[in-house]
């Protein structure tokens, strides 16, 4: 895209419009002329991210202005156009509306009005085009939560950061506390202190069997079972003076419970069928998800491991409780995807970050990750756009720009409807799910408000 989004008037009559150029020229505007719909549809096929504002005509000789609007939107469907035309008539002002046109202006307008449509669209233009490149978040904090291996800006993320560093200077244990996907074993490796190993286990794997994790954490002695033709130290005594990182600890059953307690309270593990007992001397660090203290009362954990591991307590936000993280997370993960595979990174325009930072994300950053690489490999172009983006971020997602604080009027819910077809290319199905509203319901109230979709892009 050119340094500053251009003005296009489509007339195939120009010198109707040649005021409107010149007093745009003026005031420091770069603007360009097409004298027919197809011409039109020519440049902007050329260069479509440059044409943020266009003026089109509705009597045209070849392409009407209706033919040319549909056309122009699929090139670029955040352009900005106005229909400024002499023809006034209902059909006119209705294939315009219809057509995702932002309005329709009399060609009698004036300078003045013309200029000041143009500087309020071209500015949001270039405020929903940009690509964004950075954030302007604290470098306090920024480098705070980098030296723990994380990547963010949040105050949030600081305070763990913070926690992190506190407890990184003893060897008490420490219970991580956050939903799937928050990053918990990062925040333990970011708790080991580089002495001995930092081994991870995932209790679920035992919530079978007591004897699994005995086996596993506590060792086995030769012989003692089929398979067994040596000692086997266990993860415990492996670690020597390390860390070791017990995910998913709710997971473990009652009995396992009992039996990790009494090791911990000891410092002593038994391997599976060796009559002695070992001390260990690696540090333990815990996690669990949000609800722990619901089991406890309820009999499914016990209250004893609980404050056996929990000398320290860190909790890890959730992304949408830190949405700050999300800018520097995108472009952290666009831009090791590109160093992994030899590529140029892709580039994320405002509106797209927009509505990342107003999903939900039930996965986290885990679920970040995956979405943004997927994006990497499947769009063609070298700029995520909003069009690019699964339904699912729509859902929850507010209207960009002026309409999003229309009134709740008959007129205000077409406003609404146009802007989301319009911002998602006229995709009926990701327009339904963003305004939640079942594809059905939506194709009915299309019918009833006279918006028609057909013949435009789909996403």
């Amino acid at each position: 895209m050119s340094t500053k989004p251009k003005v296009l008037f489509v007339d195939d009559q120009w010198e109707d419009v040649y005021h409107h150029i010149i007093y745009l020229k003026a005031h420091g505007f770069e603007v360009e002329v097409a004298d027919s719909g197809e011409k039109a549809i020519n440049v902007v096929r050329q260069s479509a991210e440059d044409y943020g504002v266009i003026f089109l005509d509705y009597r045209m000789r070849g392409l009407d202005g209706g033919q040319t609007l549909v056309r122009l939107k699929e090139l670029n469907p955040r352009a900005q156009i106005f229909f400024l035309s002499s023809d006034q008539t209902r059909e006119a002002i209705k294939v315009a509306l219809r057509g995702g046109a932002r309005d329709f202006i009399d060609k009698s307008a004036s300078r003045e009005e013309v200029l000041q449509i143009a500087r309020k669209w071209i500015l949001l233009y270039e405020n929903e085009s940009r690509c964004v490149e950075g954030s302007s978040g604290s470098s306090q904090y920024r480098d705070a939560i980098a030296q723990i291996g994380m990547v963010g800006e949040s105050a949030a993320l600081a305070r763990v950061a913070n926690k992190v560093g506190l407890y990184r200077q003893t060897r008490e244990p420490v219970l991580i506390v956050g939903e799937r996907g928050t990053g918990k074993e990062l925040v333990a490796q970011a708790l080991h202190q580089g002495a001995g190993q930092f081994l991870a286990v995932n209790c679920a794997g035992f919530q079978s069997s007591t004897d699994l994790m005995r086996k596993a954490l506590f060792g086995v002695k030769k012989g003692s079972y089929t398979g067994a033709t040596k000692d086997e130290p266990g993860i415990f005594r492996a670690a020597g003076r390390g860390t070791v990182f017990l995910d998913e600890l709710h997971t473990l059953s009652a009995a396992a419970q009992a039996v990790l307690l009494r090791a911990l309270q000891e410092q002593m593990v038994r391997p599976v069928e060796d009559e002695r007992e070992y001390p260990f001397f690696c540090r333990v660090v815990a996690a669990t998800q949000p609800g722990i203290h619901r089991m406890m009362e309820r009999g499914y954990f016990s209250p004893d491991l609980y404050d056996r591991v929990r000398v320290g307590h860190i909790e890890v936000p959730t992304l949408s409780n830190r949405p700050e993280d999300i800018l520097p997370l995108v472009l952290h993960v666009a831009q090791r995807f590109a160093t992994e595979h030899g590529r140029e990174p892709k580039k994320f325009v405002a509106s797209t970050i927009r509505y990342l930072e107003q999903y939900s994300w039930p996965g986290n950053v885990r679920e970040l990750q995956a979405e943004i690489k997927r994006l990497c490999i499947e769009v063609v172009s070298d700029t995520i756009l909003p069009e690019h983006l699964p339904s699912k971020f729509f859902a929850s997602a507010k209207p960009v720009g002026p309409r999003a604080s229309v009134r709740k009027s008959p007129r205000s819910r077409k406003d609404v409807i146009e802007h989301y077809l319009n911002d998602l290319r006229y995709s009926e199905r990701a327009t339904a799910a963003a305004l939640k509203v079942p594809y059905t319901s939506f194709r009915r109230e299309l019918k009833r408000l006279g918006i028609q979709s057909t013949g435009k892009k789909k996403a």
